[in-house]
C-alpha cells in the first residue's frame, strides 16, 4: 500500500503522509471490501471515488490530466 500512497500523493500534488491521502487510501479500502460484497460497477465505482476525493479537498492539478 506503500506504493499506491506515493502514487496518490503524488496525482494529487500532496505528501505521503498528508491526512486526506491517508483518509481517501482508508476510505478506497472500505469501498473495495463494498464492492466485493455488494459490486456496483465501474463507472458507480469511478463516481464514488471522485466524490470522496473532492470531500476530502483532494483535486488533480491541472496539468496531471
Amino acid at each position: 500500500m506503500a506504493g499506491f500512497g506515493a502514487y496518490l500523493a503524488a496525482r494529487f500534488a500532496r505528501t505521503v503522509d498528508d491526512p486526506a491521502v491517508l483518509a481517501l487510501m482508508a476510505q478506497l479500502r472500505g469501498m473495495s471490501l463494498q464492492n466485493l460484497v455488494d459490486p456496483i460497477g465501474f463507472e458507480e465505482g469511478a463516481k464514488q471515488i471522485a466524490a470522496a476525493a473532492r470531500q476530502l479537498g483532494l483535486q488533480l492539478p491541472s496539468n496531471a490530466l
